[in-house]
C-alpha cells in the first residue's frame, strides 16, 4: 500500500494535513480517485497551487481533475533529478523548466514551500 498524504500550509503559516489515503498503486486511475475524493471534502474547492514530485501518473491526474490549479514540482527531488539528468546529458529537465524555475512560478503564492 502506498501512503499518500495531502499536506499544506494554513493562513498562519503552519503545516497541516488536509487528508491522506492508502493507494493500491500509483496509477492515473488511483490518483484521479484520490483527487476527486479529496475535493469532495474540501469546503473551498480546489487549491490554487499544488506541489508534487515528478510522477507522470499524478501529473496527468492533476491536469485532468484540477485543470485550474497551478502544478509545480517539489524542488529537493527536482534538484536531485537535475543532477542525475545532467550526468546523463538529458534535455528533459530543460523541457520541464516552466514547472520549477522561480521566474516562471513566483506569481503564484505557495507559502514559501519549495
Amino acid at each position: 500500500m502506498i501512503f499518500a498524504p495531502i499536506i499544506g500550509v494554513n493562513h498562519h503559516g503552519q503545516t497541516i494535513v488536509f487528508g491522506c489515503a492508502f493507494l493500491s498503486d500509483e496509477t492515473f486511475d488511483w490518483f484521479v480517485w484520490l483527487l476527486k475524493t479529496w475535493l469532495r471534502a474540501m469546503p473551498r474547492g480546489a487549491p490554487n497551487v499544488i506541489i508534487t514530485d515528478q510522477d507522470q501518473a499524478m501529473t496527468k491526474a492533476i491536469a485532468h481533475i484540477l485543470p485550474n490549479t497551478f502544478h509545480r514540482y517539489y524542488s529537493l527531488k527536482l534538484w536531485k533529478e537535475v543532477n542525475r539528468q545532467v550526468m546523463n546529458g538529458s534535455k528533459k529537465m530543460f523541457e520541464l523548466r516552466s514547472t520549477w524555475i522561480p521566474a516562471y512560478v513566483n506569481k503564484y503564492f505557495s507559502a514559501g514551500m519549495l
